[in-house]
C-alpha cells in the first residue's frame, strides 16, 4: 500500500487493496475513495455504519442537487465495490440504484436559408 493510505481508516485501506487487485488506475482509485469520503461527510458517520436507506437518500440528494450523470455513475460504482466487495454486504441494485442515462436530442446542424453559396 502507498504511503498516503497509512493515514486512511482500515475500511478505506481495504478498499484500496481491492482496487489494486482489480487493476484500477490511481485516478479511478482517488475518485472512488473521494465518493466514499463524501458519503461519510454527508452522513456524518463512518461508511461502516451507513444503512441501505441512508445510501439511497444520499444518492437521491445528489441527483436532486443537479450533480451530473457521470458523477452519479462513478458514485454508484464506488459504492458497489465498497459495500459489496470490501464490506461484503451484498446490497442489491434496489439499494445502490444507478439512474438511467438522461436522453438528449441529437445536435443537428441545419442549413441557414439566408446563406447563399457563390
Amino acid at each position: 500500500m502507498s504511503q498516503n493510505s497509512l493515514a486512511l481508516s482500515s475500511h478505506l485501506q481495504k478498499m484500496i487493496f481491492e482496487m489494486e487487485l482489480r487493476g484500477y488506475t490511481p485516478h479511478t482509485q482517488n475518485h472512488y475513495l473521494g465518493h466514499v469520503k463524501l458519503l461519510e461527510k454527508h452522513t456524518k458517520k463512518s461508511a461502516l455504519q451507513i444503512t441501505p436507506d441512508e445510501l439511497k437518500q444520499y444518492i437521491h440528494d445528489r441527483i436532486k442537487s443537479g450533480i451530473g450523470y457521470s458523477s452519479i455513475t462513478i458514485s454508484c460504482s464506488a459504492f458497489k465495490l465498497f459495500f459489496n466487495k470490501v464490506l461484503d454486504y451484498n446490497w442489491s441494485d434496489d439499494v445502490i440504484i444507478r439512474p438511467k442515462k438522461p436522453k438528449s436530442l441529437p445536435h443537428v446542424l441545419s442549413k441557414r436559408r439566408d446563406f447563399v453559396h457563390h
